[in-house]
């Protein structure tokens, strides 16, 4: 036949031929012919590219892995080669997808995903430091500078000691700088941690920020503890009674405490007498206090001494040379310097005044035993009786010794006493024969009496 298209009505004659129908279509293009215009029009689009969703963070650490998930076609095919809609991923590199449909019609391909497995290489903390370094008084703003090394970004905490924790998040300049306000009086140690992706980690501490409140009160003791084995480092079998007395206290106005600490081990035939302090630092039962003194009167040795004025009272001191940092004396050898004490005393009476304490308590009951800050120790006594007080006036002062008979054996002490002043007196009986005691200590109006007993070794 031989027909003839009329471009005009569409119909065909007998003369002349239709278009032809395009040729070389992609797999999701279709041809149609448009009665309208008389032509044929291609349709279709190519498929979208597909995305791909991670169920993790691009950067882990190795042994770790992540899955990849592209969006929904017939079928997959990954830069890994890959047929599956998910693949799972443990090595560094960037991975696309292209989808399929039913046709087989061939999506643009995704964008990259970059994966990035770590293991950092580097961690270490350089300095911790703080500022300012002295002991500072309640409310003292303290500022830490900790300068550290690291190739990952790392979370940092700083745990101040007092239960507040400050935490930095990806930090990658190596170094962190903030400040803290303690509320309380303590003896504090400051630990900063790293942690980078890995979990790996690292912590330095900083020791000790020494936080005081000169409105505190005061400390005084005197008694004596069996001194445990392993205490005196020469000797560490060395065990038996250890004597000990000592006040310490801020003067008003002040930010060094006053006062005297003595520690005698017999057994080793050490004398510790102190010659100055530093700080000092009562929180609530527990007092501490630092400075220096010699032995047996030579030497230039450190020592902190802390006390629980509980029940049972608990004492620790720690002596060491302050040249080489050797320690001398421990009797909680081994322990942080700022651990409670665990040894109980055995005898005497640790008290700090004006805190809400066992002691304080009875003083509510005794109010002359807390005017007059008494010490008599040890009791009972083998070779010498301390009594060591502070007067809360300007008074005349005497100590008194009698027998059981009432007679009077000694007077021990007898002069003009200045208010909040230290002041101490010894006795050495003169008899071999064991023996009871009654003193008389007599501070203006004030009296107090108490028993104590000699046993002759």
């Amino acid at each position: 036949d031989n027909f003839v298209f009329n471009t005009v009505t569409c119909v065909w004659d007998n003369t002349g031929t239709k278009p032809a129908e395009p040729t070389n279509l992609e797999c999701w293009e279709t041809a149609v012919f448009d009665n309208t215009t008389c032509k044929w029009a291609v349709t279709g689009d190519k498929p979208a590219a597909p995305t791909i969703i991670s169920d993790g963070e691009a950067t882990f650490c190795t042994g770790e892995s992540v899955t990849l998930t592209s969006s929904e076609g017939f079928e997959y095919l990954w830069s890994t080669g890959e047929n599956t809609r998910s693949i799972k991923v443990n090595t560094s590199g960037s991975y696309w997808v292209k989808i399929y449909d039913e046709s087989g019609c061939e999506s643009e391909q995704s964008e990259s995903m970059v994966i990035d497995v770590i293991q950092p290489s580097l961690l270490q903390i350089y300095a911790v430091n703080v500022n300012p370094t002295v002991p500072v008084a309640i409310g003292t703003l303290i500022q830490l500078n900790a300068t550290f090394i690291n190739n990952y970004p790392v979370d940092v905490t700083i745990d101040w000691g007092d239960g507040i924790s400050t935490l930095f998040g990806d930090e990658t300049d190596g170094t962190v700088i903030t400040n803290h306000v303690y509320s309380e009086a303590g003896v504090y140690s400051v630990t900063i941690v790293l942690k980078d992706k890995c979990k790996n980690t690292v912590n330095a501490g900083y020791n000790y920020v020494v936080v005081y409140d000169p409105s505190a009160g005061f400390v005084t003791g005197g008694g004596w503890i069996i001194s445990p084995a392993g205490a005196y480092v020469a000797d560490p079998t060395l065990t038996g009674k250890a004597n000990f007395g000592f006040v310490s206290k801020y003067q008003k106005g002040k930010a060094v405490p006053t006062g005297q600490t003595e520690f005698q081990f017999h057994a080793a035939g050490m004398n510790f007498k102190s010659t100055d302090y530093e700080w000092l630092v009562i929180a609530g039962k527990k007092a501490q206090f630092k400075g220096s003194g010699t032995i047996n009167g030579s030497g230039n040795y450190g020592f902190i001494l802390t006390a629980t004025d509980d029940i049972p009272d608990r004492f620790r001191i720690k002596i060491w040379h302050n040249s080489t940092g050797k320690i001398v004396y421990d009797n909680q050898i081994g322990s942080p310097d700022n651990a409670n004490p665990s040894t109980s005393i055995g005898g005497g009476s640790i008290v700090i005044h004006n805190a809400k304490t066992k002691s304080a308590e009875i003083s509510e009951i005794n109010s002359v035993a807390e005017m007059l800050n008494i010490t008599v120790y040890p009791n009972p006594f083998t070779d010498r009786l301390r009594f060591e007080f502070v007067s809360p006036a300007d008074v005349n002062a005497q100590i008194d010794l009698f027998d059981m008979n009432g007679r009077l054996v000694k007077t021990i002490f007898e002069q003009q006493v200045e208010a909040d002043q230290y002041y101490e007196a010894e006795f050495k009986p003169e008899t071999t024969i064991s023996a009871f005691y009654v003193y008389r200590i007599i501070l203006g109006e004030n009296v107090q009496n108490g028993k104590v007993i000699f046993k002759k070794e």
